[in-house]
């Protein structure tokens, strides 16, 4: 009912109070602050009071008991009623009579509102429960002391009463629950779907609702607990006992059973064996899925048939009726045999079998077949790869050894070849003998801290070994860790690099040649440009002397000496092979047996030359000046090192077999020049720095250092190569490898017809990033009766020839400046004036020797230094050509 609307609206005032006169209920209205309005006879009677003594006192100080801090419903009942009556509509409490007994009422509490909404007065509707409350707390012994968890339930399914095993599965204290919770709210919102349906049917009184029910009770700790529910309603009641039985053990164990029979299914029929379950008879229970594939059975095919009808075959038949004999005692056993398929086919099958006893009593037998085929097939591979792999290591280049506990446990043929040793000898040989003594150290601790484990170690690696015939041998050694019958070793994959170790040697030897040579060449070049100026100057101050001046004399000494520095810087050019070669068919005995007769005028007596000449030795394309010069500079150098004597042996041979031909050098025909001596011989220590311009071990004043850095320029020009092998005390050998030419008669190389000529005055541009030249040159040139332009590089030579382009008559052009440089300077003074005379002047050209300069266009070539003197022929020459031409 609307507990706001008017009482006067719902009930006539007489009849409201002769109802409340005549009920024998207690009927009570107070004020919202809990002051007593009215009690009707029955309520005077039953709490003792008369209407003067209880109207106008407070609840509180009355009916209410004493109150107590574990009783908060009696603090403030009246105003909380009046401020929220909804919430408060029924509650039980005790309440005191007069005689301070104390005694359990019903209430029902209704608010009777103003005409502005406010509570005006609380209408209080009692009932006497104190003998209900009575028998009630008889039960309660009972109650709170049975094993059950166990709640009292109104209609409603609010809580009202709880024991203590109740609080101990749930967590909640009486006070929490008891009038304050539905217990349908700790039920698990999956399992509390179906809650209100059975409690419909149970309210009903359907005979086939359920009395008891499974369900998940979450605790106020918020964990789960899986309960047995019984519900039973009190006779008479509207109210119900719920008794829960924790089952959580219970469920678990369940499912753990559950699981496990899941588990053993899973497994069961995914294995991929081939599983049986036989009885005691050998007959087959079951079978699973990876049997069925295996044998072509169906399940519901072979249930109850013994087993070794199906998949034994005749031939094997005797031998698997054992083994079934044998399980069925009790006895497992492994095995491979064979068994037939369905088809008829046999198939190659690990078979295990173990027993399964029930309480100490076998029930049958576990038989798993695993197909081996692949396993047999992968052996028979793995025997073909093996004999493919011993084929691979008998017949590998390498040398392939196992290294265990310091001896060799295995290798192959091919380590065997090098080391020299038998099979006998190698076994019993500690591996530490086949090490060079200088590398042996570092070996065997490679080899220990790879063993130990440590990754800092390099896998790969080079050393020295030694042969059983004492030969030295450069080996790449691959090693891996492996475990070789139980114990840590090393494979070893060793590669002989000593013929490489020899090119390479000779390569790093070449490159450094080849550098210096380039340094050398750079200095040459650079010190022919001082003399010049040295040159110019000097022939500048011979102008105007007389022959019998003194001064002439001490001029002529310098020009003495540029050309001893000219010739310095010819033998640095001749090494560095920037010098022209005037390369000819050259017959070499011819010219050895010429070089014998000034040889033996110039070396003492007490060394002899020995001749060993091939009679049919092939001609090679030389310069017969510089073969000459090599020829003497070797043989002078043998002479320097025997002081007491000796012998020098000059020996040519023609090779073409490769056999017999160094590493280094490409298959071909070539002649072999020997020249060696029976002197003191090179130390090894410097072996490596002969041929370096500047080296000597002689004292300081006792030579150049030049001698064979010349020959190893030589060489190098007349593309050839050279050898030098000798040890201390036993002499030295040289051996020089030239290519070979068809042999034909020598021709001598084409020479200038010309002679000098009276002078002609012309106009010259002199180009050259020398000051001094340009100084010098302009002077020697104006003295003669030219007229001269100059320049200092290749840009600022083309800007003045086209400036004077029809003026300049021969350019005088330095091949090697910064910039343009000579060669395009030439190009493009050529592309403004095809007929332009250009004489080209350097120490040398490091990419173009002087005659294929003038083919490109240059009418000659003059080597600085030079003498005015031949620069003023070509002048005068070249002017000549100027005029004669069409």
């Amino acid at each position: 009912m609307d507990v706001q609307q008017n009482r006067d609206r719902v009930f006539p005032i007489d009849l409201y109070r002769s109802f409340l006169e005549a009920s024998d209920k207690i009927a009570l209205r107070m004020t919202p602050d809990g002051r007593i309005l009215y009690m009707n006879p029955f309520g005077l009677r039953f709490f003792g009071y008369s209407e003067v003594e209880l109207i106008g006192q407070k609840l509180s100080d009355t009916l209410l008991p004493f109150r107590k801090p574990d009783e908060p419903l009696y603090e403030d009942l009246a105003p909380r009623i009046a401020s929220d009556p909804a919430r408060h509509l029924h509650h039980v409490n005790r309440n005191r009579r007069r005689d301070d007994s104390l005694v359990w009422v019903a209430w029902t509490n209704l608010p009777l509102f103003d005409s502005a909404g406010r509570v005006e007065e609380i209408l209080c509707i009692g009932t006497d429960i104190t003998d209900l409350m009575t028998a009630q707390s008889r039960y309660r012994i009972l109650f709170e002391h049975t094993g059950q968890a166990m709640a009292l339930l109104d209609k409603s399914d609010t809580i009202l009463m709880v024991n203590r095993r109740f609080e101990d599965l749930t967590g909640y204290s009486k006070e929490e629950v008891e009038g304050r919770l539905a217990w349908t709210v700790l039920i698990h919102e999956e399992d509390s779907k179906h809650m209100p349906d059975c409690r419909e049917r149970r309210t009903t009184g359907d005979p086939e609702a359920p009395a008891q029910y499974e369900f998940r009770l979450r605790t106020r700790s918020g964990r789960q607990r899986h309960v047995l529910a019984t519900l039973t309603r009190m006779p008479g009641t509207k109210q119900t006992i719920c008794a829960l039985l924790d089952i959580t053990d219970r469920v678990r164990a369940e499912r753990d059973l559950e699981l496990q029979k899941a588990y053993f299914e899973a497994i069961y029929q995914n294995s991929p064996d081939a599983v049986a379950l036989v009885d005691p008879q050998d007959r087959i229970v079951s079978i699973n899925n990876a049997f069925s594939r295996l044998f072509q059975y169906e399940p519901d095919e072979v249930i109850g048939l013994p087993i070794n009808d199906l998949i034994t075959d005749a031939s094997s038949r005797a031998h698997a009726d054992n083994l079934s004999r044998q399980a069925l005692q009790g006895i497992p056993f492994e095995v491979e045999s064979k068994r037939k398929r369905r088809d008829g086919s046999l198939v190659d099958v690990a078979i295990v079998a173990a027993p399964i006893r029930l309480d100490g009593r076998l029930v049958g037998v576990y038989a798993a077949y695993r197909d081996i085929r692949p396993r047999k097939e992968a052996e028979r591979a793995l025997r073909e790869m093996d004999e493919k792999y011993r084929l691979i290591v008998d017949h590998s280049n390498d040398a392939i050894f196992v290294l265990q506990d310091g001896f060799v446990r295995f290798w192959n043929p091919r380590f065997r070849a090098w080391t020299g040793y038998s099979d006998g000898e190698i076994s019993r040989l500690p591996a530490e003998q086949l090490i060079h003594p200088e590398d042996r150290s570092f070996v065997l601790n490679y080899h220990r801290r790879r063993l130990a484990g440590e990754d800092n170690v390099p896998s790969s690696y080079r050393f020295r070994a030694l042969t059983k015939d004492g030969s030295i041998l450069w080996i790449h050694i691959n090693a891996i860790v492996v475990d070789w019958d139980g114990r840590p070793a090393t494979i070893n994959f060793a590669r002989d690099f000593t013929r490489e170790k020899e090119l390479e040697s000779q390569l790093l030897q070449a490159q450094k040649m080849e550098a210096v040579g380039t340094l050398a060449g750079g200095i040459a070049h650079d010190f022919n440009n001082l003399l010049q100026s040295i040159q110019g100057y000097t022939e500048l101050l011979l102008l105007n002397k007389d022959p019998d001046h003194p001064d002439r004399r001490r001029i002529q000494r310098i020009l003495e000496s540029i050309e001893k520095g000219t010739e310095l810087a010819r033998q640095l050019l001749t090494f560095s092979r920037k010098l022209e070669s005037r390369l000819k068919p050259l017959n070499l005995n011819r010219e050895i047996i010429q070089i014998k007769t000034l040889l033996e005028r110039t070396i003492p007596k007490m060394i002899r030359i020995r001749l060993d000449l091939d009679p049919n030795v092939p001609a090679i394309l030389a310069d017969t000046a510089q073969i000459t010069q090599l020829i003497m500079n070797l043989v002078v150098n043998a002479k320097d090192a025997m002081p007491e004597g000796g012998r020098i042996t000059i020996a040519t041979e023609g090779v073409a077999d490769p056999s017999n031909l160094p590493p280094s050098l490409p298959p071909g025909s070539y002649v072999r020049l020997t020249v060696q001596d029976t002197g003191t011989g090179i130390p090894p220590e410097v072996q490596d720095k002969i041929f370096e311009p500047f080296f000597t071990t002689k004292p300081i004043g006792h030579g150049t250092g030049l001698g064979l850095s010349m020959v190893y320029g030589i060489v190098q020009n007349h593309g050839g190569t050279i050898f030098c092998d000798s040890e201390p005390g036993r002499g030295a050998r040289f051996r020089i490898y030239f290519p070979t030419v068809p042999d034909r008669p020598a021709r001598n190389m084409s020479q200038d017809s010309f002679g000098p000529t009276a002078r002609r005055a012309g106009n010259i541009l002199l180009v050259d990033d020398e000051e001094t030249i340009r100084e010098f040159g302009r002077e020697m040139l104006e003295y003669c009766g030219h007229k001269v332009f100059t320049a200092r590089d290749g840009e600022e030579a083309v800007d003045v020839y086209r400036h004077h382009i029809g003026t300049i008559d021969l350019v005088v052009l330095d091949w090697i400046m910064p910039g343009m440089g000579g060669r395009k300077c030439m190009e493009q003074i050529l592309a403004l004036n095809p007929r332009a005379r250009i004489i080209i002047a350097s120490g040398y050209s490091p990419t173009e020797a002087p005659q294929e300069v003038v083919r490109a266009a240059a009418f000659d070539f003059v080597a600085k230094p030079y003498q005015m003197q031949r620069l003023l022929e070509i002048i005068d020459r070249a002017l000549d050509y100027s005029v004669s031409e069409p």
